[in-house]
């Protein structure tokens, strides 16, 4: 498991629990957003202008990626020709206005071509793209993870309709998944009213806290999914659990010195959950063939240690702190 995060599937993060505690539990914290943006802040949310100014997420162009990747378009064009894509179905959706809106550049020319020329995409105007939602949720997910494994990122989203694969090549457990939840649902503490700033100056001088607490949850997570028997198993997460309440006393505690506004508990899902597919109707979602596809874009990047790292992948499920829908961006 890698320390620092790619956001996906928006261009800002969302103003919600979720960014707060990824900041916090997590090194680093990106987001893809293109490089026009980069010249034009003003054109970011505020809440995500003052988190980039601040440090706490940064910034990575795809079009860095989308043409320096010899087989990106290739690849994603072959992952789509599978009969399990199925194209007609696809084509009838999009006819009918289920679309998502992308930015042109997390596209190539040629590829946004080939996907015209199939009638799954069109363009709105000169900066963006119409897509098929599906096809569009699966474009997002391809570039993240390519990203992702290109970079040695963990791709993250907020809600669980944006993770509907799973990428892993040590094919963690679904128990795994749900050791972390049983820890975090009511350990991480995070403020409700921070601000960037404060979370920044908060995150700079207990850094190391926040990074043994992290450490030692991760440790311990492998530990019990290790354990076959189902006795022993709980009555060691019992043991260690001690162990994660201490560390997390100490950030409550050191939280709380810093003034920094009231402090609660949150419910994510999966926080660092690694490996774990959510299959919303599209069957190349969780495949091979998505793995294969990603894989077979990057052959020829000229990246060291670039299979190095877990995949994980970040939903919030609180209902209580949720979002409502966003398109694509």
């Amino acid at each position: 498991m890698t320390d620092n995060l790619l956001y996906f599937p928006y261009i800002n993060v969302p103003k919600t629990t979720w960014t707060t505690i990824s900041v916090l539990y997590w090194n680093e914290v990106n987001a893809i957003v293109p490089d026009l943006y980069k010249d034009r802040p003003n054109r970011l949310e505020e809440n995500m202008r003052q988190l980039v100014e601040a440090g706490l997420v940064t910034q990575v162009f795809p079009y860095e990626y989308v043409c320096r990747i010899p087989n990106f378009d290739l690849a994603f064009l072959n992952l789509i020709s599978t009969e399990d894509f199925d194209l007609p179905a696809k084509q009838s959706a999009f006819r009918q206005g289920k679309v998502s809106r992308i930015h042109v550049q997390k596209f190539s020319e040629n590829l946004l071509g080939e996907l015209e020329e199939r009638q799954i995409v069109r363009r709105e105007n000169w900066e963006w793209y119409y897509v098929e939602q599906h096809t569009a949720r699966l474009f997002m997910t391809y570039l993240a993870t390519v990203i992702s494994k290109a970079e040695g990122f963990t791709p993250a989203t907020d809600k669980s309709r944006n993770i509907d694969f799973s990428l892993n090549e040590n094919r963690f457990s679904h128990y795994r998944l749900a050791t972390r939840n049983k820890f975090l649902n009511d350990l991480m503490p995070y403020p409700i009213t921070a601000n960037p700033y404060s979370l920044r100056d908060f995150k700079e001088i207990y850094q190391d806290q926040l990074r043994l607490f992290r450490n030692k949850l991760e440790q311990i997570i492998i530990e019990i999914t290790n354990i076959q028997d189902k006795e022993t198993r709980e009555i060691y997460y019992q043991l260690k659990l001690k162990e994660v309440l201490e560390r997390r006393d100490e950030i409550f505690a050191r939280l709380d010195e810093f003034n920094i506004g009231k402090i609660v508990f949150g419910t994510i899902f999966g926080l660092a959950a690694a490996g774990i597919g959510f299959d919303a109707g599209h069957p190349l979602l969780g495949s091979l063939a998505f793995g294969n596809a990603v894989y077979s874009a990057l052959e020829g990047y000229d990246r060291h240690d670039i299979t190095r790292g877990d995949f994980a992948y970040l939903a919030l499920i609180d209902k209580k702190f949720g979002m409502p829908g966003r398109r694509l961006q």
